[in-house]
């Protein structure tokens, strides 16, 4: 099962092999457009995780960006552009911090990947709903509470099974537990669908912490659905305490802030912008900024700061 969706706009048969292989190797699924109005139309009917448009297509491959930039879907999609002159690089980078330059090969492709996989991978964590079957209760204001099983999870709400009929636009409570966390979640949520012995919920309120502990959560399922070929690119096996990372030489090496508390290294690349990717996460730092709370459920209790140094 693939882990993602990429758009590949270009019109060069040897450019769209090379690609589209790279990105089987990442589990990726290449939907592959060789002319710029079937992009634009893809893009108004279909999510992507990523889209790579290769400039030689000329001056249309602008139109490609920004239809994508300003696409409700995929705006949020991560964009890379296939440059085949300096000018071209400089000018998508002011955009975006990800381009490959010509002459294209399989190393220079999964360099430039393999720091955006973090991307890719937070970007399909935004709408993955992650099967799941759980009690949940549902809380409604002087009604008696529904009980009922979980079908799905996503950041956004759930999917839940019931025969009780609930109003679109209702507001409810509802109480459930993640497998894996102790601490119940007991967010307000919003009715957005019923229909015959199912419903659909919408996230209204929850805590930071909570926040925190569903993406965590979902990420860490996401994780596992990658195929094992495809996670042994991105393990480490370096593990270190915080009190040993601070020894080490930041100005090779940055500590993600967003993944101490798994208490694993994992370095970070520079963009090509002066920013920093966590080739784990996906995060994006400034090397400038000083201090940073990691949002992980481990450590948000403690105050806990990453040092980023600048890159000399």
């Amino acid at each position: 099962m693939p882990i993602g969706l990429a758009l590949l706009v270009s019109a060069d048969p040897v450019t769209i092999q090379q690609f589209s292989r790279a990105l089987q190797e990442l589990s990726i699924l290449s939907d592959v457009c060789q002319e710029v109005p079937a992009a634009v139309g893809l893009l108004n009917r279909q999510k992507f995780d990523a889209v790579i448009v290769d400039l030689q297509i000329g001056e249309q491959s602008g139109m490609v960006l920004e239809e994508a930039r300003l696409s409700p879907a995929n705006r949020t999609a991560v964009t890379f552009a296939i440059s085949g002159s300096d000018a071209e690089a400089i000018a998508f980078r002011k955009k975006s911090g990800f381009v490959f330059e010509r002459p294209l090969s399989t190393q220079s492709i999964h360099k430039t990947l393999k720091p955006a996989y973090g991307l890719i991978l937070r970007e399909r964590r935004r709408y993955f709903r992650c099967p799941l079957s759980v009690p949940v209760v549902i809380l409604r204001r002087g009604q008696p509470e529904v009980r009922c099983n979980s079908v799905n999870v996503s950041e956004g709400g759930m999917a839940l099974n019931t025969l009780t009929p609930l109003h679109p636009e209702e507001k409810v409570q509802v109480q459930f537990t993640l497998p894996g966390l102790d601490a119940p979640f007991k967010p307000e949520l919003t009715i957005c669908w019923w229909k015959a012995g199912q419903v659909g919920v919408r996230f209204v309120a929850l805590s930071q912490e909570q926040e925190s502990a569903l993406q965590g959560w979902l990420s860490r399922k996401l994780e596992e659905m990658l195929p094992e070929f495809v996670a042994g690119k991105f393990r480490r096996t370096e593990v270190c305490s915080p009190a040993t990372n601070q020894d080490r030489d930041l100005r090779k090496e940055v500590r993600c802030p967003y993944c101490v508390g798994a208490y694993t290294f994992f370095p970070m690349q520079v963009l090509s912008n002066g920013r920093l990717i966590c080739e784990k996460c996906g995060h994006i730092v400034f090397p400038d900024d000083t201090a940073f709370r990691c949002p992980c459920t481990k450590c948000i209790e403690i105050a806990f700061s990453a040092r980023i140094h600048k890159y000399e």
